[in-house]
């Protein structure tokens, strides 16, 4: 028969046809979503927080590592003050990175870990950096900046702090050391910060080098323990409220201060009477060397009413062959009475340590305190005063929180 129209044949036909084409389909351009400026600022500061800890955790775990095999050797050059700089890559598992890296008198704050108890070995392991970097993404959670590009991150086994200090208070904290260390050794259970390590990184010769201080966690032994509440104490009342009226403190999660606390720290007596007297041989050491504008870190855990958080501090307590007051501030907490509303059989456990002892009482504070005054007419409520009248201030506020306790006694009045 006739042949059939072109336009008429089959798909089976045209594909056979070599003179037949079929019209290519259209490639339409694949949509990619942008990231918005606010996203990429967040993943550009995610990694620059990641090469920090990365440099800073190995570099300080490096520089033990480093002194100790001078001293195997026996080459370990004379140091003192002035520190010593090495120029130190990460691991080629981790990342191909390589950063310089300042050792402050690591003689000084050696002698503080003896003193701690704290072996060489069991320091690094906490800075150490496994494959897979497991632990660094813990530590990125926890990670807090502040003003002026400051910032501070705990281990990821919440034992110690690495914290940011500026070149005044790095100067003021090697010239104390050997009053410093001579304090700690003198007072096993002092509540002072204790520095571990003081360093400096800088990620490329084109920056400034970034001082940093590695200081011992005030609630690494509340790791497993809820938190209910956190006071920043220092003895003033001018600007110290943070909550707003009828706000429930133990559901508020930032740390608190002076005028937020309306309970009372509630210890048996022997407890008390080691924390006070404490309390007054640290701030004494302070004074002695021009401080002021430090406080008192104080956490409480409000125990279940089972008490199964913590039976043991329960049980020793309540033994007159308890913890010794030494065990008992190395952050294992205090156990004593718990907030009225629980009933009387009610118990907490109660964290100590001082904190930001690093300023001195300078032409600043002193400049701080003038205007203050006169701004709020109240010269003795503001926390810009001289030594002595913070240290006599904080002593007699801290006195009135900390009261002896016999159980049973309502902690709220």
């Amino acid at each position: 028969g006739p042949a059939s129209p072109r336009g008429l044949q089959s798909a089976g036909t045209a594909g056979r046809d070599s003179n037949f084409c079929m019209p290519p389909a259209p490639v339409l351009p694949r949509f990619v979503p942008q990231a918005s400026e606010e996203e990429e600022q967040f993943t550009l500061q995610r990694a620059l927080r990641r090469d920090i800890l990365l440099c800073t955790t190995w570099g300080i775990r490096d520089a033990v590592l480093w002194v100790q095999d001078q001293l195997n050797h026996c080459t370990l050059p004379r140091l003192g003050v002035k520190p010593t700089q090495r120029r130190i890559a990460l691991p080629s598992n981790v990342t191909s990175m390589v950063f310089d890296f300042l050792d402050y008198d690591p003689t000084s704050f050696g002698h503080v870990r003896q003193l701690r108890a704290i072996n060489n070995e069991s320091y690094c392991a906490s800075f150490s950096i496994p494959e897979g970097g497991a632990q660094i993404e813990v530590m990125l959670e926890k990670f807090t900046e502040g003003r002026s590009g400051s910032f501070f991150y705990f281990t990821y086994d919440y034992k110690y702090i690495v914290k940011t200090i500026n070149a005044t208070e790095r100067d003021f904290l090697l010239s104390i050391m050997p009053q410093y260390t001579e304090h700690l050794r003198n007072h096993p259970t002092s509540l002072l910060p204790k520095f571990l390590g003081l360093h400096a990184i800088r990620l490329s010769p084109e920056q400034k080098f970034i001082t940093i201080v590695v200081m011992e966690n005030v609630f690494a032994g509340a790791a497993h323990l809820h938190m209910a509440e956190r006071y920043d104490l220092k003895g003033s009342w001018v600007d110290r409220r943070v909550l707003k009226p009828h706000q429930d403190p133990t559901q508020f999660n930032e740390t608190m201060k002076d005028l937020d606390l309306t309970r009372h720290v509630l210890l048996l007596e022997r407890h008390k009477a080691a924390i006070v007297a404490q309390i007054g041989a640290d701030v004494l050491f302070l004074n002695s060397v021009n401080v002021m504008d430090y406080s008192l870190l104080l956490g409480i855990h409000n125990c279940d009413p089972g008490r199964s958080c913590c039976a043991s501090r329960v049980d020793a307590d309540a033994s007159s062959h308890g913890l010794s007051s030494r065990e008992l501030m190395a952050h294992e907490g205090i156990c004593g009475g718990g907030p009225s509303f629980a009933g009387p059989e009610a118990r907490s456990v109660y964290f100590f340590g001082l904190i930001d002892i690093l300023q001195q009482y300078n032409w600043k504070k002193k400049c701080e305190h003038a205007i203050k005054t006169v701004r709020c007419k109240d010269a003795h409520g503001i926390s810009a005063v001289a030594p002595d009248e913070y240290a006599m201030r904080f002593i007699t506020s801290l006195s009135s929180v900390i009261r002896g306790w016999s159980g049973g006694a309502a902690a709220y009045e």
